[in-house]
């Protein structure tokens, strides 16, 4: 029978019918023109176990101890035909045609498959600048607007990324901060500033706000001097929203 494993002969050994069958017929590869070549010959001193190969059709099959299937399983015959194809599977192997130009593979459990090819999703990120050319003052020590509030409203999700920055005029010192309001509250603060301490032209600095409340939120530059007046130029900020 096939599945008799492996046996050393020894030198002198006889070499019995049986161990002929069991450990070299029935455990090779037997080559055969075509199944029906392989009936003939065989006929029925078949074994689970046994392997051929046909040469009309290239294929390997194992004999599964009621009928000969393709190694692997009855499965392996490649269901694909075009160029691009995908080899799938539902309850059995199945072909997954190639999409269009452009298409992406998603997963779809509506799908036989499970699998189908559709345009891709948009990852368009949401945005918002606002920018003040013109120079202005302040005398304030504490956070405030300039003349011109500068100023962005972005719908975002819980975190969002806010790049700021502005120029200042030489000698004068001061911060500058973001400020959200809307559906969210965070003043601005020392620890969210730019700080000028008299020797920079222009600052820029950006900061990832998190734990923001879903909405529409307003995003302002908040000014204040150090000491003595304090003017500011080309004030600039960007809010992307980094989602939840």
């Amino acid at each position: 029978m096939a599945g008799a494993g492996f046996k050393t002969f020894t030198t002198g050994e006889v070499l019995l019918s049986g161990d002929v069958n069991q450990y070299l017929m029935q455990q090779s590869v037997m080559v055969f023109d075509d199944a029906t070549a392989r009936s003939t010959a065989l006929g029925a001193n078949v074994a689970e176990g046994m392997l051929s190969y046909l040469e009309d059709t290239d294929a390997v099959e194992k004999y599964d101890g009621s009928s000969w299937v393709a190694v692997g399983g009855a499965g392996l015959t490649s269901p694909l035909t075009t160029k691009g194809d995908i080899w799938g599977y539902s309850t059995t192997d199945a072909r997954i045609p190639v999409g269009a130009n452009g298409t992406v593979l998603t997963a779809d459990s509506a799908e036989t498959t499970g699998l189908k090819w559709a345009a891709p999703a948009s990852n368009s990120l949401t945005t918002g600048y606002a920018e003040t050319v013109a120079s202005q003052s302040t005398t304030s020590t504490s956070f405030t607007d300039l003349a011109t509030v500068t100023s962005v409203t972005v719908t975002t999700g819980t975190k969002a990324l806010v790049i700021f920055g502005s120029g200042i005029a030489p000698g004068n010192a001061g911060y500058i901060s973001p400020d959200i309001s809307g559906a969210s509250t965070v003043a601005a603060s020392n620890d969210n500033s730019c700080v000028f301490e008299g020797t920079e032209a222009y600052q820029t600095r950006a900061i990832v706000f998190s734990g923001l409340t879903a909405g529409s939120n307003t995003f302002t530059i908040k000014f204040r001097a150090n000491t003595g007046t304090c003017t500011w130029y080309r004030r600039g900020i960007t809010v992307i929203d980094l989602g939840s």
